[in-house]
């Protein structure tokens, strides 16, 4: 075929060398705040992924994709958990988020939020009862943390991460600067984090805080910017929801995953005895792109509505 086709001359490899650089502010940042236990959990992660991705592809040379799906399941790991934790968390993102869908790029579901909800229910005293921690010499629990500390903390000491739950939660502020990393480079869908932001602090304010959040502190529920920063709310804005296999294909679907997405955290953080629901709203988001899809083509066909990619 001869035509004048643009190339933007980006290919698979670097869009997966762009995901790991990333990723590496907030693995950093993670080791430098706790230490040994964050880089075991990193090291485990990626290794069984990558063992496990060897013995189901026959190949010693993982691909970029088996790192990175790896790495964001680690992040999403507590805080001075066991290291087997990273073990089972890096096999089940593999042997369950990615060939037990048919591998790369038939899954259904992304496989580090998918690794995290299966741990949930299988090993929930290891995800869920490892606070209060020591950070920086101070005994913190994480603000989501059922219960979680009764004093207020200022929203600049939760963006640079003054208390820590999970791995990704060293340093939020790395992971905003990761994404942006991802959007200024086109990697992400701009749209995505925008949208999911802007809802999860429309609900923060809409929503009712204190006895209705089940068992967080009351504080919690005053500040928008406060679920913004804290829990998986950056993680899913910049790195699980822009997943280009999971996520909907069309701008308007788009749009409506990420809301989807973004309203269900918030309202398992408010009405259930879960403290965060990231992973488990990404899922269902994940399983709805398909139908959201559908809509938002049937959309532009009756009404010849179109948006730029």
């Amino acid at each position: 075929m001869q035509a004048p086709f643009l190339h933007s001359g980006a290919t698979t490899r670097h869009l997966m060398q762009d995901v790991l650089l990333a990723l590496a502010p907030t693995c950093l940042a993670s080791v430098a705040r706790h230490g040994s236990s964050a880089l075991l959990l990193l090291v485990a992660t990626g290794v069984s992924a990558c063992l496990v991705n060897g013995l189901l592809t026959r190949r010693a040379t993982p691909d970029g994709s088996v790192l990175i799906t790896a790495t964001v399941a680690a992040l999403m790991l507590p805080a001075g958990g066991p290291w087997w934790l990273g073990v089972v968390a890096g096999a089940v993102a593999i042997v369950v988020g990615r060939w037990a869908f048919g591998g790369l790029g038939y899954n259904l579901f992304n496989p580090a939020a998918l690794s995290r909800a299966w741990l949930m229910a299988i090993f929930p005293a290891e995800m869920f009862t490892w606070g209060p921690r020591f950070v920086d010499g101070v005994s913190q629990a994480s603000p989501l943390f059922k219960p979680g500390p009764a004093t207020a903390a200022p929203s600049l000491e939760l963006l640079w991460g003054g208390w820590s739950c999970t791995l990704a939660e060293a340093a939020p502020w790395t992971v905003v600067l990761g994404g942006g990393y991802l959007v200024a480079r086109r990697v992400a869908d701009w749209r995505i984090p925008l949208t999911y932001l802007l809802t999860t602090a429309t609900m923060a304010a809409l929503l009712e805080p204190g006895a209705r959040m089940a068992g967080h502190p009351s504080w919690v529920g005053t500040d928008p910017l406060r679920h913004v920063v804290v829990g998986g709310t950056l993680m899913g804005a910049f790195f699980l929801m822009t997943d280009p296999v999971t996520a909907p294909f069309t701008p308007l679907g788009r749009v409506l995953g990420t809301s989807l997405a973004a309203t269900l955290a918030m309202l398992i953080r408010f009405h259930t005895h879960l403290p965060d629901g990231t992973a488990l709203a990404v899922l269902v988001a994940n399983a709805s792109a398909p139908l959201l899809d559908r809509w938002a083509l049937r959309l532009r066909a009756e009404t010849g509505w179109r948006t730029r990619p």
